[in-house]
């Protein structure tokens, strides 16, 4: 049986606890990731920020909660939640939308180049809790793991070292190709 190590990822994108979030969504955007390990400068590891982090503080930021529908569109909290770590999120036309709605509630200030986001930083928004599996481990502990933690992504961690991540759409991916 295929195991953690064979299909994780180790070319690793890691954030600082002090980076600021429209740096962290900027990163998150280019790498076309959906979230990374946050790491101190000795290597530890602190927790993990994703964008469900980033969408959080954007509703929270949006005047009367989260976005609400336009011109007719079904919205349902059910599929929000249920659909908010899917890898193939488009975070800048998520951005555009919620700045969309402050503008138009009167809040002009471009929050995607600052604005209110500036009082935050990683540390802030980050998931403390250090959801970590070992490379050995085989495909359905990991996927129990990641049913167990209600989690799209678990850090690899061998001899207290980061060593990769894995996905959800990783574990899916072993399904659909071929071997």
């Amino acid at each position: 049986m295929e195991t953690v190590r064979e299909i994780m990822r180790t070319e690793l994108v890691t954030v600082d606890p002090e980076m600021s979030i429209h740096d962290l969504a900027k990163l998150l955007a280019d790498k076309e990731i959906s979230g990374a390990p946050v790491v101190d400068v000795d290597g530890e590891v602190l927790g993990v920020v994703s964008m469900s982090d980033l969408i959080r503080l954007a509703a929270a930021e949006v005047p009367d909660g989260p976005p609400r529908p336009l011109d007719g569109e079904k919205f349902s909290l059910e599929a929000t939640r249920e659909d908010e770590d899917e890898e193939e999120e488009d975070l800048v036309d998520f951005f555009q939308h919620v700045h969309a709605l402050s503008v138009t509630a009167g809040r002009a200030g471009d929050w995607a180049a600052g604005g209110d986001f500036d009082q935050y930083d990683v540390r802030a928004i980050m998931t403390p809790a250090n959801f970590h599996i070992h490379p050995d481990s085989d495909l359905r502990e990991l996927a129990a793991f990641l049913l167990r933690g209600r989690i799209h992504r678990a850090l690899v961690m061998e001899d207290d070292r980061l060593v990769g991540i894995v996905t959800t759409v990783d574990l899916i991916r072993t399904m659909v190709e071929p071997t």
